[in-house]
């Protein structure tokens, strides 16, 4: 049986500015972690199953290619070398430099606060 997922946020009727302020803390954590976590489960199914990227896009609803972004990107940073404060794209713009470049150029987006375009 399919199961829905709720496309709303069921909030209480009294709320906090801090607890509301929180909350979209937590939303926009969720928001961030996502490539992660797909690209994280895709790399374990197609270690445990192979490529089929293509059956997960079609699950998904998702492009394949955005979805091999997403696995090249968790494969290249394992979870203890992911910023939190950093997006993906943040990520997937320096894995063409190598581990020790990636490093120093992630240390440089945190410390001076770049978007991923910079």
């Amino acid at each position: 049986m399919a199961r829905t997922v709720s496309l709303a946020l069921d909030l209480p009727a009294e709320l906090s500015f801090d607890e509301w302020a929180s909350m979209g803390r937590r939303v926009a954590q969720a928001h961030n972690a996502t490539p992660w976590l797909l690209g994280d489960w895709l790399l374990y199914g197609q270690f445990t199953y192979g490529r089929r990227y293509q059956d997960a896009a079609d699950a998904l609803g998702l492009e394949p290619q955005t979805l091999r972004l997403y696995a090249m990107v968790a494969g290249h940073f394992h979870p203890e070398r992911r910023r939190a404060g950093l997006s993906h794209k943040h990520h997937r713009e320096v894995v063409p430099l190598g581990v020790a470049g990636r490093e120093r150029l992630l240390d440089e987006a945190e410390g001076e606060g770049w978007s991923a375009n910079d």
